[in-house]
């Protein structure tokens, strides 16, 4: 948690600029960035980003490739709230390559909340690198960047509230692109035990429920999922509307963009599970889906139809119907659909759009 009364997940970070052979008094020291991280693993840490690979699909790396940026649609400083170690090339005057690490130290501090008396064990993988945790005024774990090996360190936890500060140099090796990173494991009684299957499972189950009707009860399921507060604060209300907006508009755009907007989606319902309940957001998806011609389309708009929302919204969803119709070559159904969307706004965009599209679907029919 980020505060001692423990109401909100994630931990507070600070990166700082220099190069430093043990970790120093962060404290003495001005950061370059600080922001919060809801999730405590290796991706935030490192800083992961979706990127192109040399065919040019998408492949999940890292934030910065060779030293620079190499992000898609995700504005840099709006990725995470914290800018963490990378290494960054400049020219020397002889023309050749030099490699320094800016930022190359990062602070993360945070509290646990112990319910349990019991010794608890902890570990911390960060290859060369010099990594180090903290629990109340006792050093668990110190790995001092010599060996590869995961280290491992076990403190006796009464039940209560106790600070953690976690410390991390990034000393990678000059001119290796991939961030090496640092990998934190924390014992399962502060930590989800869920896994990709239980996750899967619980979206499936909440869309089934929102299906029937049973908004609630698709709540309480994907308030397992999600670590944050909901309604989202003002800040990830931000990240959203903006992964909504970019989401939209590759909707609309060339096929590559539509499968980047696949995983932007994917990223978006993993970090912010709620999202699922949330109409705008929701019809941006869909409409994606239907671009692409994912039968996933057609099964949430159907869900998503007995949601509240308001009337533009509903506009939206009921001309990708339509557009799921047409792509399933079912001209009958697609009409059935345009007369609800007549029906709700007749001289909507939407609805002149929807008409324009059945009637182009009919005369390639009847050639």
């Amino acid at each position: 948690y980020t505060t001692k009364d423990c109401e909100e997940p994630g931990m507070k970070v600070a990166s700082y600029d220099g190069q430093w052979e043990k970790l120093p008094d962060f404290d003495a020291l001005k950061p370059v960035k600080e922001g919060v991280i809801r999730h405590i693993d290796q991706e935030h840490f490192s800083g992961t980003t979706w990127q192109r690979d040399p065919q040019g699909g998408l492949m999940q790396g890292t934030r910065f490739k060779g030293g620079q940026p190499d992000l898609i649609s995700i504005a840099e400083e709006h990725l995470s709230d914290a800018l963490l170690p990378y290494w960054k090339s400049s020219k020397k005057e002889d023309g050749s390559d030099q490699w320094t690490a800016h930022p190359s130290g990062v602070k993360a501090t945070g509290y646990l909340k112990v319910g349990k008396a019991g010794d608890y064990t902890f570990s911390l993988h960060s290859y060369e690198n010099v990594s180090q945790l903290v629990i109340g005024s006792e050093i668990v774990v110190h790995n001092d960047g010599k060996g590869e090996d995961v280290k491992h360190g076990t403190v006796h936890l009464e039940p209560g509230v106790d600070p953690v500060t976690l410390t991390f140099l990034n000393a990678r090796q000059r001119g290796r692109e991939t961030v090496r990173g640092l990998f934190v494991g924390f014992p399962e009684e502060f930590v989800r035990s869920l896994t990709a299957g239980d996750i899967a499972g619980i979206r499936l189950k909440a869309g089934a429920l929102l299906a029937e009707g049973k908004r609630e009860e698709a709540k309480a399921l994907l308030i397992k999922l999600h670590r944050g507060g909901w309604p989202l604060s003002e800040r990830d209300q931000e990240y959203v509307e903006q992964a909504r907006m970019r989401i939209r508009r590759m909707a609309k755009a060339s096929a590559n963009d539509r499968s980047h907007a696949l995983a932007l989606i994917e990223s978006s319902l993993v970090t912010w599970p709620m999202l699922r309940l949330d109409p705008e957001f929701m019809v941006s998806v869909i409409a994606v889906y239907a671009a692409l011609g994912d039968p996933r389309a057609a099964i949430l708009a159907e869900q998503m139809l007995k949601v509240d929302m308001n009337e533009g919204q509903r506009r939206l969803l009921i001309m990708t119907q339509v557009k799921v119709k047409l792509n399933e070559g079912d001209l009958p159904a697609a009409g059935k659909v345009y007369q609800k969307l007549k029906k709700l706004a007749p001289q909507s965009e939407e609805t002149i759009a929807a008409r324009e599209l059945i009637k182009a679907a009919v005369i390639k029919k009847r050639d």
